[in-house]
């Protein structure tokens, strides 16, 4: 969450701040030149230098900052999806020209400036509808990032099934697969399969798809995640593992903050089988150490990171997610459970979507 936060301000809100700032301050400066020569105008015409004309200052920056004040919260508000604060620019830069005009000609063109000031009353009293459309405008953003679902393995790929073969991981997380992309389209999110083959494709073949799509629509704008069933060993026994888990590659990266959204929503799906884990330990199904969430907080996050081939050679953010153990009795009974399923599904899509919406 904390690299999202970082992002957002040293991509947006930073470079926001500081070119607003700068407008500040040249406002402030060409006020104060101006007072300035209006000083020296009248001392120059034999005139008292009285209150009044430090009135008609102050007067004249209440015109000016009231609709800046406002301009700058809407470019606050829009700096997601606009690159500098625009509105507050142009009204500063109008200012500016307002007082080289007023030093230049000696006079402050009021004419102009309650036009303007007008208008921005017009902008003033309808700022509710801005804010509105603006709100309007950062789901569409945000929804236009493209969702990409792996689905590990193939028909034709040994062993990876439970012992007594009624969980098949090929099988499953296709069925997940295909849930979560249904889900996320069904909420207005570009979401798609990047292997639709029964047959077990290449890591090097979904790595190039993946890396085909970022290329495409640009790697900021598409995330991955890779779904598959855990296990304890290969040799075909039942075992007492459980627990569901996320995986990143190793190092700080884009993809921690999607795990940790992954992992977020786990621990609000996975309650049910959380509360069942703690009754499998008093009967033997699961062992005495096992938790829920499989975490590693190591390096201050709850992923764990790892070289997986999918998480190393793609360019987008890539969370490997293991849902629970296929060589547990318990964990395949959940799994298969119309109950799991939505579950494991849910925990999936909203883990995704809460992380674009940030």
């Amino acid at each position: 969450m904390s690299e999202v936060i970082n992002a957002f301000l040293n991509d947006h809100l930073y470079a926001h701040i500081i070119i607003i700032l700068l407008c500040t301050a040249a406002l402030i400066f060409s006020m104060g030149v101006d007072l300035y020569f209006g000083v020296q105008k009248a001392k120059h015409n034999g005139e008292a230098t009285t209150s009044t004309g430090l009135k008609k200052t102050c007067d004249k920056a209440r015109k000016y900052f009231s609709p800046f004040l406002c301009l700058i919260c809407i470019d606050l508000i829009a700096c997601i999806i606009v690159p500098v604060p625009a509105f507050s620019m142009l009204w500063c830069m109008y200012c500016v020209y307002c007082e080289f005009t007023s030093v230049r000609e000696k006079a402050w063109k009021k004419a102009e400036l309650r036009k303007a000031e007008k208008t921005m009353n017009v902008v003033i009293e309808n700022k509710d509808d801005i804010a509105k459309l603006v709100a309007e405008l950062l789901p569409k953003h945000r929804k236009s990032m493209k969702i990409l679902i792996d689905n590990g393995h193939g028909v034709n790929t040994a062993g990876k099934c439970s012992p007594d073969k009624t969980l098949r991981e090929y099988a499953y997380v296709r069925e997940i697969a295909e849930c979560v992309v249904k889900e996320l389209k069904a909420q207005g999110y570009d979401a798609e399969r990047i292997v639709t083959e029964q047959t077990d494709i290449s890591l090097g073949e979904r790595c190039r798809r993946v890396n085909n799509i970022c290329s495409k629509v640009g790697t900021k704008n598409v995330l991955l995640v890779s779904i598959h069933v855990n296990a304890a060993a290969s040799g075909g026994k039942w075992m007492t593992a459980g627990g569901w888990a996320a995986y990143t590659s190793r190092g700080t990266t884009k993809a921690d903050a999607l795990a940790t959204k992954l992992y977020e929503a786990a621990k609000v799906e996975l309650q049910g089988y959380a509360e069942a884990m703690e009754r499998g330990k008093k009967s033997g199904a699961y062992g005495s150490v096992q938790k829920p969430y499989r975490t590693d907080y190591a390096d201050g996050d709850p992923d764990h990171e790892a070289g997986f081939y999918i998480l190393v050679h793609t360019n987008c953010p890539a969370v490997l997610t293991e849902k629970l153990f296929q060589d547990n009795k318990a964990d395949v009974a959940y799994l298969l459970s119309e109950e799991g399923k939505a579950a494991i599904t849910r925990l999936h899509v909203n883990g995704i979507i809460n992380y674009i919406k940030g």
